[in-house]
């Protein structure tokens, strides 16, 4: 039973999220020359927070020499991902800066970033990797952010490294490993770290074809996951397309399509919901001196045997065609443990994941068809926190408040529209959302978090 001093309106919800926030933080702002913002440059603005400010980027393009290091905690939020970009130029033709790092938060700080394209730009037009979060005791979230590079990195980290950080959430996202002549790169590369997944778009690094005699690398997966735990809900995840070799001769010189998911040493949640998809790459059909070659397509998932993965009934897997459009991968390959979830799982996906004050908020909820879902909020994220007899855990911070219940229909979905309050201190804030479902079958969840900015 939910005390009823919990039950409060959208309006009395989003109030009581203010007074969580520091009473001594800040606003800076950053714009163009003329429109009265205090800096011009991201950078200048990160150097200048103290810790707990809040930095809000203007719509624009931002061509700054020194990437962004946040090595405090801070929230910065951008316009959204099509409409604030950032662009970290290098220091020398053959630097590769990546323009976000986190790095460095104790237990207890947390840093939250939105509303950015990241883009960076090197020698010959290759890119960097786009966001690294490194040695971080303390909770990241991210929220809308993109990268929009043709080119992929020219090594083998990926878009977006975690490595050795204790809970990073990525929500509403999108990055994509691109294709490179040499290597490929994964989308999400974790090591030694937690990280939780919600409606993002996550596609890895396609093989480009070699003037060589020399066999191409295979497709990367769309996420890997060394020694780490990654729950994956309601989104799209691929493993780039495999290649060939385009010198002329005959042999197998193709490469197959790369794994959705791949995962050494780690625990796997992934979770269904409409739309989800895990799909393992492409394979390739080419013709070298007469002869035919032909390769696999990647498995959805791929798994060592250290590895386990939980799924869910809706989950979507779906193995690549081979060069010849026919399905020889399987959906789960290797040798690690699979449990099977009999039922449909809370999710929660937003419609627009940074919003304004007085503007309505809109998300959708799933689950189990007929499940009544009661949706809580909180001012961040906390570390995770298993409840007995649920599936998920919970991630909101301390003082979350209740905010409604959702009855789901036959199809077990629902649509959530709310307004929020004209209120300009709402301005800045970012809200974590899970909802807690009980469904017909007596099956209890709690959702992914979906993380909303007000902007």
């Amino acid at each position: 039973m939910i005390p009823r001093s919990l039950l409060r309106p959208l309006g009395a919800a989003l109030a009581a999220l203010t007074l969580l926030t520091p009473a001594l933080a800040g606003t800076l702002t950053v714009g163009a020359p003329a429109s009265g913002a205090q800096f011009t440059d991201i950078a200048a603005a990160i150097a200048a927070a103290q810790p707990g400010d809040t930095i809000l980027v203007d719509a624009g393009t931002y061509l700054d020499a020194p990437p962004l290091v946040i090595d405090k905690p801070l929230t910065l939020l951008g316009a959204g991902s099509s409409a604030t970009i950032f662009r970290a130029l290098p220091a020398d033709p053959f630097d590769q800066p990546v323009p976000l790092t986190i790095t460095g938060l104790a237990a207890g700080e947390q840093v939250r970033v939105g509303g950015l394209q990241l883009r960076s730009q090197a020698l010959g037009g290759i890119p960097a990797r786009s966001v690294v979060v490194e040695d971080c005791a303390g909770l990241v979230t991210l929220v809308d952010l993109a990268n929009q590079d043709d080119a992929a990195d020219i090594g083998t980290d990926g878009r977006v490294l975690v490595r050795n950080a204790a809970q990073v959430v990525l929500d509403t996202c999108t990055f994509d490993g691109g294709s490179s002549a040499a290597v490929t790169a994964p989308a999400l590369r974790v090591e030694g770290s937690r990280v939780v997944v919600n409606g993002t778009v996550l596609r890895g690094g396609n093989a480009a074809s070699l003037p060589t005699p020399v066999a191409t690398p295979d497709g990367a997966p769309g996420v890997l996951a060394i020694d780490s735990d990654v729950w994956i809900a309601r989104s799209i995840v691929v493993g780039g397309n495999g290649s060939f070799a385009s010198f002329g001769l005959p042999g197998d010189l193709n490469s197959a399509g790369g794994a959705g998911v791949a995962a050494q040493g780690s625990s796997l949640e992934l979770w269904g919901g409409p739309g989800n998809q895990i799909l393992g790459g492409q394979g390739v059909l080419s013709m070298a001196s007469g002869q035919v070659d032909d390769s696999t397509g990647g498995p959805a998932v791929e798994l060592d045997a250290a590895s386990g993965l939980v799924r869910t009934v809706d989950l979507a897997l779906v193995p690549g065609f081979d060069g010849s459009g026919g399905q020889t991968a399987a959906e789960i390959a290797g040798t690690g443990s699979v449990t099977a979830l009999p039922t449909e799982l809370a999710s929660m996906l937003a419609i627009a994941p940074i919003v304004a004050p007085g503007s309505p908020a809109l998300y959708l909820i799933s689950g189990e068809p007929n499940a009544v879902g009661l949706t809580f909020v909180a001012y961040g994220q906390a570390a995770a926190q298993p409840l007995p007899l649920v599936e998920g855990d919970a991630l909101l911070a301390p003082g979350f408040v209740y905010l409604r219940t959702t009855s789901l229909s036959s199809l077990g979905s629902g649509l959530v529209s709310q307004t929020v309050p004209a209120n300009p201190n709402l301005i800045g804030k970012v809200a974590v959302l899970q909802t807690y479902m009980v469904g017909p079958s007596g099956t209890q969840s709690i959702s992914a978090p979906m993380v909303v900015a007000v902007r």
